[in-house]
C-alpha cells in the first residue's frame, strides 16, 4: 500500500513539474473588464527551455474552444525568470468565463499556462457621451468608411477585429477622417480615445464582399 502512495505521489509531483514551465502572472482571474480595455498580459518562464517563440490565445468558453491573439511572439530571453508582456485590447464578447493561454514553443515538447475565468462585460458601462454626433457611413461598406463628429475633437482612432487585433489606428483632426480598411470580411469595432487616453466611444462596423 505504501509503494502505491508513493508511486502516484511521484507522478503527481511529476506532472505539476512538466505544467509548470511557464506561468501566467496577468490575468489572474476574476478580474472584469469592458470591451476596449487595455490589459498586459504577462508570463513568466519558470525552467529553462530551448525556447522558440510564443503563441497567445483567448477564450470565451472556458477552454473549450481557442480563438488566436497572437502567433509566433518572439522570446526575449529563455532563461528562468524572464518576464513576458503582451497588450491586448479586450474584445466586444461578453462572457463570465474569459480565460487566456499562453503556449511556449519549444525545439522539444511545449508548455503551456491558462488563467481562471474572468469576466468581460457587455459594454454596456462604456461612455458613449459622442455617440450621438457619430456620422459613420457607409456601413456595411466594402471596406472604405468616413467618420465624422458634429462636435470637436482631437484623439486616436482604432479598429479591431473581434479579438482584440489591432487592424487599423490613426489620429483624427477636424472632426473627421476616412478610413480604409484592407480586411477579410465579417465584424469589426471602432474606438475612439480622447486627448486623455480615456475610451469614449465604441462602434461596430460591418465589411462586407465585394459584389
Amino acid at each position: 500500500m505504501k509503494n502505491i502512495i508513493l508511486i502516484a505521489f511521484i507522478g503527481l509531483t511529476s506532472f505539476f513539474q512538466l505544467n509548470a514551465h511557464v506561468n501566467l502572472n496577468n490575468p489572474t482571474g476574476g478580474e472584469v473588464y469592458n470591451p476596449g480595455d487595455t490589459v498586459i498580459i504577462e508570463w513568466q518562464i519558470a525552467i529553462s527551455h530551448s525556447l522558440l517563440n510564443w503563441d497567445l490565445s483567448f477564450s470565451d468558453n472556458a477552454g473549450s474552444t481557442w480563438n488566436t491573439i497572437q502567433l509566433d511572439i518572439p522570446s526575449t530571453g529563455n532563461t528562468a525568470g524572464t518576464v513576458v508582456t503582451y497588450e491586448w485590447i479586450v474584445p466586444s464578447t461578453p462572457t463570465t468565463q474569459a480565460r487566456i493561454k499562453i503556449v511556449m514553443d519549444n525545439s522539444a515538447t511545449d508548455y503551456n499556462d491558462i488563467t481562471p475565468n474572468f469576466t468581460i462585460q457587455s459594454g454596456v458601462g462604456l461612455s458613449e457621451i459622442l455617440s450621438n454626433s457619430l456620422v459613420l457611413s457607409p456601413n456595411p461598406s466594402s471596406g472604405t468608411f468616413k467618420i465624422e463628429f458634429e462636435t470637436p475633437v482631437e484623439g486616436i482612432v482604432q479598429v479591431r477585429d473581434n479579438l482584440g487585433r489591432l487592424i487599423f489606428t490613426d489620429e483624427i483632426k477636424n472632426s473627421a477622417m476616412t478610413i480604409n480598411l484592407d480586411a477579410t470580411p465579417g465584424i469589426y469595432f471602432l474606438y475612439y480615445y480622447g486627448a486623455d487616453s480615456i475610451l469614449y466611444l465604441e462602434k461596430r462596423i460591418v465589411i462586407q464582399p465585394v459584389k
